[in-house]
């Protein structure tokens, strides 16, 4: 099943990144050997590299805090949204047919959310495609 983007964000960081897009605030997007590479000045400067093969967004990183701390940002929704408008289709998300798509919310403690935010940064993943793969594994 193939998912728009969007879909994979919250909408305070749409939101957000829309803003971002709308000041103009990419520049440098250029096509890598696996996917898009672009700078995103906003305050700060970001770099944000999102891998991506036939369309399919196999994933999305930002250089800023936030993508480290809850792996979305607004950096990577103001590429995507720059993308959206450069190339003939928008990328997308690929879930397995057999998959159903819901959206599932988790409490934890404080220190059980750091010891995942360790983990998943080591690891160079968010912590949502951690635990996604952890229920995979037990589903």
């Amino acid at each position: 099943m193939i998912v728009s983007w969007q879909k994979e964000f919250q909408k305070d960081v749409l939101d957000r990144g829309f803003a971002d897009y709308q000041d103009g605030t990419v520049t440098g997007l250029k096509k890598t050997s696996d996917g898009f590479e672009a700078s995103v000045a906003e305050g700060k400067l970001e770099t944000v590299r999102i891998h991506a093969e036939n369309g399919i967004i196999r994933s999305m990183k930002c250089t800023c805090d936030e993508a480290r701390q809850n792996g979305q940002c607004r950096h990577v929704v103001a590429v995507l949204m720059t993308l959206d408008e450069m190339l003939p289709k928008p990328l997308v998300f690929e879930i397995d047919e057999g998959t159903n798509f819901v959206e599932v919310k988790l409490q934890m403690s404080e220190g059980l959310w750091k010891k995942w935010q360790a983990l998943a940064q080591v690891k160079g993943e968010s912590v949502e495609t951690l635990i996604l793969e952890q229920l995979k594994k037990i589903g």
